[in-house]
């Protein structure tokens, strides 16, 4: 497995889980178990506790069920995941995976040009549990028809490739990740750029069509 391999691994994780039992939803009043500050929550959901910063994984534009080539290398992750399960409610299998692997690769992305090498795994995982899990977990349709998407993208991923480099690598800054990172948590200061100072942008990018979609 490639170190982008996190996507596909956050994949099996939907089906792995599925026996985990359900939560409480994540947003709970300080009345019922959660801490406020300034910076960051501290929110009970179910069994687990999470600290969580404001902003962490938060989406900037709201996408609808569209297809690749309605896509812009601004949508982050964060708001690429929450179009992929409109998709699948729609049963819009095809869009769904798109949408998913897409968001996939730009995590992993994100997860390469930030200092903290921790954060893009577990970033990507936790936007996959939030959105896409749960809509997979509700009928034995969707999921069959998520799987039999994804097959059908591995066995040709020719057009893809070409749309995909179409709309380029990420073009925004990854607050959303860099929120969510331990050090970012535990930082003093309100704004914390974790970005690599000499990241291979191009280099990166082209490493990523490579293994994820095996593009030329």
């Amino acid at each position: 497995m490639s170190k982008y391999g996190f996507v596909f691994v956050g994949f099996c994780l939907i089906f792995s889980l599925v026996s985990c039992g359900k939560t409480t939803p994540a947003s709970r009043s300080a009345a019922n178990g959660s801490e406020q500050s300034d910076k960051f929550a501290v929110i009970e959901d179910g069994r687990v506790t999470h600290i969580q910063t404001k902003g962490s994984l938060a989406s900037t534009y709201f996408v609808p069920c569209v297809g690749i080539e309605g896509v812009k290398n601004v949508f982050t992750p964060a708001d690429l995941y929450p179009a992929s399960a409109r998709c699948l409610q729609a049963k819009q299998y095809k869009r769904a995976i798109e949408l998913y692997s897409l968001a996939g690769a730009y995590a992993a992305f994100d997860g390469e040009r930030i200092a903290d090498d921790k954060v893009g795994g577990a970033a990507n995982t936790v936007l996959i549990m939030r959105h896409v899990r749960p809509v997979i977990q509700s009928s034995d349709e969707v999921r069959d028809g998520f799987v039999a998407a994804m097959e059908a993208l591995s066995a040709e991923t020719g057009s893809y490739c070409d749309a995909v480099k179409k709309i380029g690598k990420p073009n925004y800054h990854p607050e959303y990740m860099i929120r969510h990172s331990l050090q970012y948590l535990r930082s003093n200061a309100e704004s914390y750029d974790l970005l690599k100072s000499n990241f291979d942008a191009d280099g990166t990018w082209s490493h990523i069509l490579a293994n994820f979609f095996h593009c030329p």
